[in-house]
């Protein structure tokens, strides 16, 4: 599981340049669900993340930091 597509993209290259077969002999997983994810070779298995959300939350916690708030963790 790669924190990131792009990673997981990079990670696939790397295994199949060693001979490594992918999903046959390693499984990977990327996170964000780049467009490009679909069109690599095998297309990359990806877990979506609402952006939107996640930045919103992010803002309202940080505001929140500033003014001296307890912040609580959340998960989407």
């Amino acid at each position: 599981f790669a924190a990131s597509d792009l990673i997981a993209i990079g990670a696939i290259r790397a295994l199949k340049e060693a001979g490594i077969s992918v999903p046959k002999d390693v499984a990977v997983i990327g996170f964000d669900n780049i467009a490009i994810a679909s069109y690599t070779n095998p297309p990359l298995t990806t877990v979506e993340q609402n952006t939107t959300v996640a930045g919103q939350m992010l803002v309202e916690n940080l505001l929140k930091l500033i003014r001296g708030e307890a912040v609580q963790s959340t998960l989407l």
